[in-house]
């Protein structure tokens, strides 16, 4: 270990379930997409999307859409469509009522900004996790 200081303060998840409930962790619903989601915010892709979604005037949640493919692609590999039915299958939705065909469309958005979602993550690795961009 070394004397530096971590950079982003520890914080303390606390998860109570009682037994019986139905919400115990034999509950076939996935919970782990909450650590994941916080990654994403910790990289600024949540500020970022929201960003770019009121300057494109996009009529659907591209940032939610963005997350339940990458959910999808950790947790439980399928295909694009497939993906956007697992919807229900997290705790809470990620997803509110959607055209299941955004999912192209965000397809079409990653594409088309992949340079800048790049750049947003390396500035944000570079500020919270102290990366050294010159031995990337």
């Amino acid at each position: 270990m070394t004397d530096r200081q971590s950079p982003i303060p520890a914080q303390d998840y606390h998860f109570s379930i009682k037994e019986g409930n139905p919400d115990c962790f034999g509950h076939p619903k996935l919970f782990s997409y909450v650590l994941l989601e916080r990654i994403l915010e910790e990289l600024g892709l949540n500020t970022f999307f929201s960003s770019y979604k009121g300057f494109t005037k996009l009529q659907y949640d591209v940032y939610s859409f963005a997350k339940m493919l990458i959910f999808g692609r950790l947790l439980n590999p399928a295909s694009r469509s497939a993906t956007m039915r697992q919807n229900e299958d997290y705790y809470e939705p990620v997803l509110g009522p959607h055209n299941p065909d955004n999912v192209f469309d965000t397809l079409d958005f990653l594409f088309a900004n992949k340079e800048k979602i790049i750049r947003r993550i390396n500035t944000n690795l570079v500020k919270k996790a102290h990366r050294s961009p010159q031995i990337i």
